[in-house]
């Protein structure tokens, strides 16, 4: 019917027996979903001038081998516990960066070192690709001061993300204003603003897999902004590494209801809105990670909620009683979770393929005892 309409297919995408295809029209664009597991199509209409990501990535030369940062983020300057900070460098030697963390000096200051520090001396850092999971300060937050410091220094090709532009849960339609001014300080900068499930396209030696979006939770209502998360794959260097920002149920059951498994099934999964509670155990089920990424500070700073002294904050949520803590803890125990790298810990390394290796979780109570002493 829309091909009859005038449409043009621009692109067809599959997960397991679930089809996707995206329809160009003068006058307006149409994504369409058929996921058989709910007996349903969807249909996404947006505006026609909305750019979409290119399935294949551009010719490229290999300068790297790829690699996958876990930046310790900035709880202590911006006295809360959260945020979350992801670097990936591509095999031709640029950057994909998730979220970013904080809106603190200190936040940006430490992103862009690391960039500097992985980038040719003499050449400008590029970023191909920045994502934004949601709006949560924490998360963007780094984006709003790194923009007006170093937007003349580092190079920012694309923007990835899928905002809802109206309150949503504890998000407010500003906070998606405010992301947009800041990305509007590189000009030249292409922003894919929407972003669906089923979406793949390609990076530098990297594809990736959209898995959610806050549209896929209708008709469920969202009552957490945290269920407006991006959530996506990046298939790299032999590997699948599953980003899921601050998901909580509504997306979580979303995805395991629609989903085929073998498209969640991952190596590395980041585990959902820093454990403080996420996604499901039947998601972490399905996605069999042997490595878990968890962006929660060891020592808490947060003065609401907590003792103006610091406290245990991973030691308290990794031995909780939470479902998917308690998951994650017993994947651990039966050795399925072979590596848990705490962002507490401070900023980890791994060159993809990666192996785990040495402790499995970090000595929390030590890193603590280390830690609050020099408070």
């Amino acid at each position: 019917s829309l091909v009859a309409d005038g449409c043009k297919e621009e692109a067809a995408y599959k997960l397991g027996d679930n089809r996707y295809a995206l329809l160009k029209h003068e006058k307006y664009t149409a994504y369409v979903s058929y996921l058989p597991q709910k007996n349903a199509m969807r249909v996404y209409v947006g505006g026609p001038d909305v750019p979409d990501p290119a399935p294949e990535a551009e010719p490229f030369e290999t300068v790297c081998e790829p690699t996958l940062w876990q930046l310790d983020v900035d709880n202590y300057g911006s006295k809360a516990n959260g945020g979350m900070s992801y670097v990936m460098q591509l095999p031709d030697g640029t950057f994909l960066v998730v979220d970013g963390g904080y809106s603190t000096e200190t936040e940006a200051r430490n992103l862009y070192s690391h960039l500097v520090a992985h980038t040719p001396t003499g050449q400008k850092p590029v970023i191909s690709a920045w994502f934004i999971t949601h709006g949560h300060i924490d998360h963007y937050g780094a984006l709003m001061n790194f923009s007006g410091r170093y937007s003349d220094a580092v190079e920012v090709k694309a923007f990835y993300y899928n905002l809802p532009y109206i309150s949503v849960g504890d998000i407010g339609a500003h906070n998606s204003k405010a992301i947009e001014a800041a990305m509007s300080r590189w000009q030249t900068a292409k922003r894919y603003s929407a972003l669906h499930s089923g979406m793949q396209f390609g990076l530098a030696g990297a594809e990736v897999t959209v898995l959610c979006s806050f549209e896929d939770v209708y008709p469920l209502s969202i009552e957490n902004g945290n269920d407006t998360s991006l959530v996506f794959r990046v298939d790299i260097g032999g590997q699948r590494i599953l980003f899921t920002g601050d998901s909580q149920t509504a997306e979580s059951v979303t995805m395991t209801g629609t989903i085929p498994r073998e498209a969640l099934k991952c190596d590395i999964v980041q585990f959902s809105h820093h454990g403080y509670e996420g996604c499901e155990p039947a998601f972490y089920n399905m996605a069999d990670a042997s490595v878990v990424l968890w962006p929660m500070n060891i020592v808490g700073y947060q003065p609401s909620g907590y003792a103006s002294v610091p406290q245990r904050v991973f030691a308290k949520w990794y031995n909780g009683s939470l479902a998917a803590n308690k998951f994650i803890r017993e994947q651990v125990e039966k050795g399925k979770v072979k590596k848990l790298f705490c962002m507490g810990d401070g900023t980890v390394e791994l060159k993809l393929p990666y192996t785990p290796t040495g402790r499995v979780v970090p000595d929390y109570d030590k890193i603590y005892g280390q830690t609050a002493r020099k408070e």
